[in-house]
């Protein structure tokens, strides 16, 4: 037989048997890792065994996905997949479109109407007895849709907010910055690695906050700002991995003539908005922000008014938080992701009786933990 044709009958089954063989070896040899840096999340740990985790399947699912996580040189495949799928034309890998100017944008294609609706017959019951605002963010596939590929397919969040509007009761404050975002979009306004807004942005945000709450809101002259980071590879470079993207800058905004607040995270206190210590990660410089997130926060600040404020949020509003101090005595910060405690009691025992509600609008039409706002 010659040479050419043993290659052409035996090499599939070499490599189906180095497959076989060789992966589950390396399995072995190599040491479980507990978080993926590339990933920015923690892996899954080996399932326990049991008889009720194998009636159920629950062990086989487990175990399919601890060996997805732990497969050998699992970051290094990631890699060469994105590579790939952009060499060959892709621009949507991973539900995050690659687009101009270097940003990385998220996809925002699909809505159920049931979630939207149910969370905002909630805030319409919460208006009647307290006074509450709606704040949301459009995302950057809206502003920066420009950057997108062509022929990317998108939810159109102008017609969106019209539509939240108009199912909002008078007495809810709708809050809307799309204009002053997109008279803006030239501008640093969002990450290029990650889904959040940079500060700019939440810095734009808040002074149409200002304008519809009839706050004098601090010019960018009042700010020093800081770049704290030039190395941060956010959220959607997580999903992508891929080597030729450029990091991000980070930046903080200190009131020149007064940034004295106590924050109480419940299980610690802090004088300052900010934990430095994410730093040391590149996947997690947004977490500076008030230090990522956590169930209940209590900012008392410097600021002598009475004003009280409860926001109830998504990670959107971490950078957007530290304008505020500036305007009010007390601010009361909920991620109902964690909070399990009755809100309404919570209200009432801290005679909280503003309410901002403030997401991305991605996040709102997709989170049911609105439900914990429902009165009794």
């Amino acid at each position: 037989m010659e040479v050419s044709q043993i290659k052409k009958n035996y090499l599939p089954n070499i490599a189906f048997l180095i497959i076989i063989f060789v992966i589950p070896i390396l399995h072995v040899l190599f040491k479980d890792k507990t978080f993926s840096f590339i990933e920015n999340r923690y892996l899954s740990k080996f399932p326990k065994l049991s008889i009720e985790s194998l009636i159920s399947g629950e062990f086989n699912n487990k175990l399919s996905s601890y060996l997805e996580d732990h497969f050998p040189f699992r970051d290094e495949f990631i890699t060469l997949k994105s590579s790939f799928e952009l060499l060959i034309g892709r621009r949507d890998i991973n539900d995050v479109y690659i687009s101009k100017n270097g940003y990385l944008i998220e996809s925002f294609r699909d809505l159920d109407l049931k979630v939207v609706n149910n969370n905002l017959n909630l805030i319409n019951n919460l208006s009647k007895n307290y006074k509450v605002s709606l704040m949301l963010i459009p995302t950057s596939s809206e502003i920066l849709k420009d950057y997108l590929p062509p022929y990317s397919l998108n939810i159109d969040q102008v017609k969106l907010f019209k539509y939240l509007k108009n199912e909002l009761n008078s007495s809810v404050k709708f809050i809307d910055p799309t204009d002053i975002l997109n008279a803006h979009k030239d501008e640093y306004i969002y990450y290029k690695t990650d889904h959040h807004y940079t500060t700019l942005g939440a810095y734009y945000s808040y002074l149409e906050f200002a304008e519809q709450n009839n706050i004098f809101p601090l010019n960018k002259e009042d700010f020093s700002i800081q770049k704290v980071s030039d190395k941060f590879l956010g959220s959607l470079f997580s999903k992508i991995n891929l080597n030729t993207i450029t990091p991000d800058e980070v930046y903080l905004f200190h009131n020149k003539k007064q940034d004295e607040v106590m924050v109480d995270y419940l299980t610690k206190k802090s004088n300052s908005l900010y934990e430095f210590s994410y730093l040391d990660n590149p996947r997690n410089h947004y977490n500076i922000f008030l230090d990522n997130n956590h169930p209940l926060i209590k900012i008392n600040t410097s600021t002598k008014n009475n004003k009280k404020l409860c926001i109830i949020k998504d990670s959107y509003a971490n950078s957007f938080i530290p304008f505020l101090v500036n305007h009010f005595e007390e601010i009361h910060v909920i991620d109902l992701r964690f909070y399990s405690k009755n809100i309404i009691n919570y209200l009432d025992e801290n005679n909280l009786e503003e309410v901002l509600i403030y997401y991305n609008i991605k996040n709102f039409c997709e989170d049911k933990n609105l439900i914990f706002i429902k009165q009794n």
